[in-house]
């Protein structure tokens, strides 16, 4: 545990100042008792809320494919890039043993952004299938077409979700090929009118998205599972929405319109975010703006609902300095058998609550990657991901005041980060010790003290697990002794900055005495 003691003789709040900088700059009693995961350049961090580090492995983004997180046996999993077998499942313990590396046995299949452990043994994950320019065209796309971000449309990869054993071998596939339509060639299967079947995907919307190039085609950037439906949430970026499929169904089945719990197929079951995308109103109707991270709510009044991140890429606003993110709540209004109510090409649903990055106390962006879920205590935890210098951490309420906030140093890209309670079962039985900081502010303060040591005389000081940072212009002398009164340290300082070293103590109760040159003293109890 950290403690953050300070020593004030003037009205002067030195947290206020240190706030300024990285790591935790708000950690109030609101906060849900979490360990957060997260990964930065270098390694993979579980901390807890003020800012310390109970666990990592030494994987940094590079290694990951950009999403790492944690079962509930504690065990981690994320998507790596070895750069020989290409992308493969990996799954490590607590203690960073690796105990499952799976590569799918498809040569023309890649596995991107997401993985998700199914209870089966399983593993479910987002997909793209290599496809030559002639079977792209084969398709309908009109090779060579500029697109809204200029550049030729010529895609290489149609994305998919795929489910694959512990061999790799795939057991279940959904591909949006499979689902698409367009009405500009008759002499084409997948030809029809976009406004009469909002159940397909058209394969036209791509074309107007306006960042990246085309070679993405739509662009699954995350999904979530609800094993109660058996249905996949799905992000499709390209087309700015959220889409629902069912699970249910065998592979024939899910290239189809029939099969399956609902008996649609794979055809789309719910869809959210752009309805111009199917003939259903116009661009003052959108809502979702290359959005990620759709997710069921399992906690609180919006339990069975529908969150994500959406990014606010390219929404119409005044000006470049208004660009905002925000945090739909999605109430889809889904049927007691699983089914979802569509008339004449309108999908219902009903916008129950919706946390914008536009007040002064949030004021959140991110163009890309970020996410956004609900916490058992009914906070929701939001992942700024890629915003100037610092990627960020939130913790909201559901009235949209913030109770927790974390910035991370010299990284300006995080993919997602998992907010977990700490009675969640992944930390059953495991060591969760403090194991040092990333951040240079942590807060976690269980003490302040006013009291007159000197004039002017103004001491912060900060007792964490290795060292006690001690901030005073005037000359003070300390001791540390233990609960016997047994002597542990002791020395004195005048530097504005001075560092005690407390790595060898071991867990206990001490006592730190600080000493002013008129022999006022203050003691105060610490934690190892």
């Amino acid at each position: 545990m950290k403690i953050i003691l300070s020593v004030l003789i003037f009205f002067i709040s030195l947290t206020s100042i240190i706030a300024q900088f990285s790591g935790v700059r708000l950690n109030t009693d609101e906060a849900q008792e979490s360990y957060t995961l997260y990964c930065d350049d270098s390694n993979t961090y579980v901390i807890n809320n003020c800012g310390s580090i109970v666990n990592s492995w030494p994987f940094g983004r590079n290694n990951y494919h950009l999403h790492p997180k944690l079962l509930k046996n504690g065990n981690l999993i994320a998507l790596f890039n070895d750069f020989i077998d290409g992308i493969t499942i990996k799954e490590y313990n607590w203690s960073g043993s690796l105990l499952a590396g799976v590569k799918i046995q498809d040569n023309n299949i890649i596995h991107h952004y997401e993985v998700i452990k199914l209870d089966n043994g399983n593993y479910l994950t987002a997909g793209r299938e290599v496809l030559s320019l002639n079977e792209i065209s084969d398709l309908g796309y009109q090779v060579g077409v500029e697109t809204a971000s200029g550049g030729s449309a010529n895609p290489s990869y149609m994305d998919m979700i795929l489910e694959v054993d512990p061999q790799g071998n795939s057991v279940w596939k959904w591909n949006i090929k499979d689902h698409m339509i367009q009405e500009r060639d008759p002499g084409l299967p997948n030809y029809g009118i976009i406004a009469e079947h909002p159940e397909l995907l058209d394969m036209d919307g791509p074309l107007q998205a306006t960042d990246w190039s085309f070679t993405e085609s739509f662009m699954i950037n995350s999904f979530d599972y609800n094993a109660d439906l058996d249905q996949i949430a799905i992000s499709v970026r390209k087309m700015s929405e959220i889409i629902i499929i069912d699970h249910s169904t065998t592979t024939e089945e899910a290239a189809g319109s029939t099969g399956g719990n609902s008996g649609k197929g794979g055809d789309i079951l719910w869809r959210w975010g752009n309805p111009e995308n199917y003939g259903q109103g116009n661009q003052n109707d959108r809502q979702l703006y290359y959005q990620h991270n759709p997710n069921w709510i399992e906690h609180g009044p919006y339990t069975g609902m529908l969150t994500c991140y959406n990014n606010g890429r390219d929404r119409p606003i005044s000006s470049f300095d208004n660009r905002y993110s925000n945090v739909p709540i999605i109430d889809t209004k889904i049927n007691s058998d699983g089914s979802y109510n569509m008339q004449a090409g309108s999908f219902d649903y009903e916008l129950v609550n919706n946390y914008l990055g536009t007040e002064e106390e949030l004021d959140f962006y991110s163009s890309y990657t970020s996410g956004a879920k609900v916490l058992p205590n009914g906070n929701i935890h939001i992942t700024v991901g890629q915003n100037g210098q610092r990627s960020r951490m939130l913790e909201v309420t559901q009235e949209g005041d913030k109770v927790w906030d974390y910035e991370i140093e010299d990284s300006d890209y995080i993919y997602r980060s998992e907010k977990y309670s700490i009675d969640h079962p992944a930390f059953v039985g495991k060591d969760l010790s403090v194991k040092g900081q990333i951040e240079s502010n942590y807060n976690c303060e269980l003490y302040t003290a006013t009291v007159e040591l000197a004039v002017d005389l103004i001491i912060h000081y900060d007792v964490f697990p290795d060292h006690i940072a001690i901030q005073s212009g005037n000359l003070i002398s300390y001791t540390v002794i233990d609960a016997t009164g047994k002597l542990f340290l002791n020395g004195s300082t005048n530097t504005s900055t001075h560092n005690i070293d407390i790595s060898r103590l071991t867990k206990g109760i001490y006592f730190l005495t600080f000493v002013a040159e008129n022999r006022n003293t203050h003691t105060v109890k610490f934690l190892k």
